[in-house]
């Protein structure tokens, strides 16, 4: 684990442990699944990095 606590560190270590890559699953309905995953985590991790009160 990243010492960091910003939630990209720690979602890169979750999908790991779940195998959640988009080219390990060969069906692409699900393959779009991951990647909407990745990008509303992504969304998630800059809201929280512009909107914080925790970052000034």
């Amino acid at each position: 684990m990243s010492e960091k606590q910003a939630l990209q560190p720690v979602f890169k270590v979750v999908r790991q442990d779940l195998g959640l890559a988009p080219g390990s699953v060969e069906d692409q309905d699900l393959q779009r699944i991951i990647r909407g995953l990745f990008s509303v985590i992504d969304g998630i991790g800059a809201l929280r990095t512009h909107a914080s009160s925790a970052h000034s």
